[in-house]
């Protein structure tokens, strides 16, 4: 298959290995890296650094979207997936609080930071690279292919710290998977060698503000609805694994049960999102957000009711996880070919990075802190419900108004 032969799908499966281990090893590391007496304080420390990966990932799309566009679609998918494994080693080395003090957070912090500078501009590098070689009534296929093997990157994550969390074994271990994951990603830059040169648009060519200049004038628009959507296609997932531990934790589960569980999300997920791109193809982008938001305003309310009650067992978080797999990869799977379809090609690298990269950070990479506070302020996990209701209704609202006769972006009917 060429999505993996060309070194694609097994570069971002290493990517977002290196990505999300802090996000499942959060709770575990809040502990090591934010001492508190207050549990509150330190969960929301910990999430607060999970969220310092996403701030700066606008950054990291803003430089890489511009030598996207003006240079051509390979140097920044290699140049980032190399460099993504520096702070994900430095976490893995890293002295704890008891050691070095307050630079133990400040450190961890700004490698957060690193890391999410890094995978700024790879996801949606690779989107648009997709966008522009493969066939287009194919598109969502691959995407929901290339976006389940960033998930399988994930599982093996989660499989990473399922193993690092055992009695057996020191409590130090929990750095092996953060060492394996930078070395991995210094290597992984073999992979991308095998890309098939993609030189950028002759016009972005040497004007390296061109692109934004465009993005803000012509296609202002789009990149508003781009921004609201983006953020809305990772929610459920960032609230299902980084949230949903803490969630776990309260109600009593062990951290391997709760690293199993973050497993079956992946699992879950990887297994909804191809099908869910295939789908998007015959029907039609435009038709399967909109089913998208509708499920995720119909499931989120009955989810997140499966986690209250007296009595929470591994039946109701399986169904939980289930169902915020369900509706929310609708969506996830083929949002990102309908986004890289608005914009030309002189700035396409350039609008689906930023618009994506800052929907992430203002909306999802702040979800497990919302959704603390949320929690913490109602007193019911089901009030973290409405956050995904908001989200869904107001990316309803904007497509309808701001996207203008969405049908002509559609591929269902291309060859």
């Amino acid at each position: 298959m060429k999505i993996f032969r060309n070194g694609l799908a097994l570069g971002h499966i290493i990517e977002c290995f290196d990505n999300t281990l802090y996000g499942f090893f959060s709770i575990l590391l809040a502990p090591i890296f934010f001492p508190s007496s207050d549990p509150f304080t330190q969960t929301l420390s910990t999430f607060g650094a999970f969220a310092a990966g996403y701030i700066t990932k606008p950054l990291g799309a803003i430089l890489f979207g511009l030598i996207g566009d003006s240079t051509n679609r390979n140097l920044p998918l290699m140049l980032s997936i190399g460099l993504v494994g520096v702070p994900t080693l430095i976490i893995g080395l890293l002295p704890s609080y008891q050691d070095i003090g307050v630079m133990a957070p400040i450190i961890l912090i700004i490698c957060r930071m690193m890391q999410g500078f890094f995978f700024g501009g790879e996801f949606a590098g690779i989107n648009v690279y997709i966008f522009e070689t493969f066939p287009k009534n194919e598109l969502g296929k691959n995407t929901g292919i290339l976006i389940a093997s960033g998930v399988i990157g994930a599982i093996l994550a989660t499989l990473a710290g399922l193993v690092a969390v055992l009695q057996i074994l020191p409590s130090w271990s929990w750095r092996l998977p953060f060492i394996l994951g930078g070395f991995l990603a210094f290597l992984s830059i073999k992979l991308r060698e095998k890309l098939e040169f993609l030189p950028s648009d002759p016009k972005a060519a040497g004007n390296y503000m061109q692109s934004i200049r465009t993005l803000t004038g012509a296609y202002k628009k789009e990149m508003l609805f781009c921004f609201v959507l983006s953020g809305l296609t990772t929610i459920p997932l960032n609230l299902s694994t980084v949230y949903i531990n803490k969630v776990y934790g309260d109600l009593g589960f062990t951290p391997s049960e709760s690293m199993a569980l973050n497993g079956l999300t992946m699992v879950f997920n990887a297994l909804f999102l191809i099908p869910c791109g295939r789908i998007s193809d015959k029907i039609g982008f435009p038709q399967m957000i909109t089913r998208g938001c509708i499920a995720n305003i119909l499931v989120s309310i009955p989810a997140f009711w499966l986690l209250t009650g007296p009595f929470v067992g591994m039946i109701q978080a399986v169904l939980f996880l289930f169902l915020m797999m369900a509706s929310g990869t609708l969506i996830n799977g083929c949002a990102f070919p309908y986004m890289a379809s608005f914009f030309p090609t002189s700035c396409r690298y350039s609008g689906l990075a930023i618009s994506y990269t800052f929907g992430i950070a203002v909306f999802s990479g702040t979800a497990p802190l919302i959704a603390t506070i949320l929690t913490h302020t109602f007193g019911s996990e089901i009030a973290v419900s409405s956050y995904i209701i908001f989200m869904s209704v107001l990316t309803l609202i904007l497509h309808r108004f701001l996207i203008r006769k969405p049908e002509e972006t559609s591929y269902k009917k291309a060859a």
